[in-house]
């Protein structure tokens, strides 16, 4: 999400030894110019997700149910340069492969609890369909229409649930 929002990873360098060095920090500011678009329910949600200490960081349901988040499934409206711009920026982002699988292991090793890696490990096998220990393309394109599909439920079960209580209150009124 921070690089959709501005372009570039929350802690980057010259080195994998630097980007570690400020990975084991866990320190990331959002002073560029590129944040000054960013609402703060974004920058909010992105805080929770960045939280150092694994124990208080925003678990994935946690961080579908955020505001921020809630706002945009329950919007029609579009933010189009924003959502222009979050493309631009993923198009443009480029991680030299070990870079970027050197960050992965660092962050799911040192950074998740065993909870949060068990449940990474559970996705990952859930998404590799073919059990080649890789994703590729269609699985991965599988993977987001089944979170889809299951945040679409999610939400539809919620109106449910709300409508059935308005219904019993208007009821128990009468």
């Amino acid at each position: 999400m921070y690089i959709l929002l501005c372009g570039y990873p929350p802690f980057n360098g010259p080195t994998d030894k630097a980007i570690m060095e400020k990975v084991s920090l866990g320190h990331f500011t959002f002073d560029s110019p590129e944040w000054q678009v960013v609402s703060d329910g974004a920058k909010s949600l992105i805080k929770k997700m960045l939280e150092y200490n694994p124990s208080e960081r925003v678990s994935a349901e946690k961080a579908i149910a955020d505001p921020w988040i809630t706002k945009q499934i329950g919007s029609e409206e579009v933010d189009k340069p924003l959502a222009i711009k979050a493309l631009s920026n993923l198009k443009t982002f480029r991680v030299d492969q070990k870079l970027q699988e050197a960050t992965w292991v660092f962050l799911v090793n040192y950074l998740a609890t065993k909870e949060e890696k068990k449940e990474l490990l559970k996705t990952f096998q859930a998404l590799d369909k073919n059990g080649d220990g890789q994703l590729n393309r269609e699985e991965l394109i599988n993977g987001k229409f089944e979170i889809n599909f299951c945040v679409l439920t999610n939400v539809y079960c919620v109106y449910r649930v709300q409508r059935y209580f308005k219904y019993a209150e208007s009821r128990r009124r009468s």
